[in-house]
Formats: C-alpha cells, structure tokens, sequence
C-alpha cells in the first residue's frame, strides 16, 4: 500500500493497524485499543515490513518511534482509516502542505487498499475451509461406498457389490462367457 507514496512527495509513512477492524458508529464512543500492529515503513522509496513479533506498537511508543524517524520536511498527520463505519487503523505521515486538500483522497484510497486485502484474505480462508469441507464430504462418501458394497458381517461383497464388480469386467468383452457360483 505505502510502496509508490515516494512519488506522489510522501517521503515518509507508518501504517498501524488495529488487531481486527472495529464498527465504530457516529454516537459510539470511541474507545482506543492499547495496541495497534505496525505493518509497515515507508522511507523514501524504501519499504519496511516488520516481522509480526515486532508489529505490536503500544499507543505510548507510536508517536514517539515513528516521529523520531521523520525528517520534519512536511507536516506530520494522522490520518484514520476507515471505509464507512470501519475503522482500520491510522496512517502516520509526513504530508506536504500542498496536498493537505488531497488527504481525504490518500484516506480512501489506503482505506480501501486495507478493505480489500482483508476481503481476500476471508475470501482465501473460505476457499480453504470449502476445500477441507469437499475433502471430508468425498472420505465420507468413499467410506459408504464401500459399505454399501460389503456384507458388514462377513466383509465379502453383497449383492450390489458383487453387480457392480461384474459390470466392471464384462464392460467390453460381449463374448466373454462366465459361470457363477452363488451361495447364501
């Protein structure tokens, strides 16, 4: 998301997320989580992405780690990301006064960056449980297949079974002959 935000004049940008996004509506309070996850650092044309054990920002240490790393070339703002009621995160930058007016732009457009990341990976997770469902459903249906060929007492093939075997081997051989012992 910050990776071409070098040239546009942001020369540097911190993306803190929250855990999971949150619904937040116009008469909530809102209420800050003690953490947000630092999931990326742009510097210039450099992007930083810091492993997931060192995401977790308490909201004390955001302000000061990240600021410490700007170079007071623009202004500093926070901008919060959120696409209608649901709230993201923030964005930490170093903006350049001529494009205070384009802010609300830059918003959307990491907002909805984030939105449809997150739908991915739900859509990827859902893909993944769909898989493992059609997995289990065709063991399943393998297992009563072959209980539904077998005399579950003895194991040998019933009835069905047995048809179902005998088609398999006459398939394609009308003038192979046969004889066939049953016993009950």
């Amino acid at each position: 998301i910050l990776t071409n935000f070098h040239r546009i004049g942001i020369n540097h940008s911190y993306l803190f997320l929250f855990e999971e996004p949150r619904i937040c509506n116009f008469d909530d309070r809102f209420v800050p989580d003690e953490y947000l996850y630092l999931k990326a650092i742009q510097n210039g044309s450099e992007l930083i992405v810091p492993e997931t054990s060192k995401q977790r920002v308490s909201l004390k240490d955001m302000f000061r780690d990240s600021f410490a790393g700007m170079k007071g070339q623009g202004h500093l703002v926070m901008l919060n990301l959120h696409v209608r009621d649901t709230l993201y995160g923030v964005l930490l930058s170093e903006l350049p006064y001529e494009y205070f007016d384009l802010y609300e732009s830059l918003i959307y457009q990491v907002s909805a960056a984030i939105r449809i990341l997150g739908l991915l990976k739900v859509n990827e997770e859902t893909r993944q449980k769909l898989k493992e469902s059609l997995d289990d459903v065709q063991k399943s249906n393998g297992r009563l297949d072959i209980l539904s060929k077998t005399d579950e007492l003895t194991g040998v093939l019933n009835r069905r079974g047995f048809l179902n075997e005998a088609m398999k081997i006459l398939d394609g051989k009308p003038e192979t002959h046969f004889v066939v012992g049953y016993a009950d």
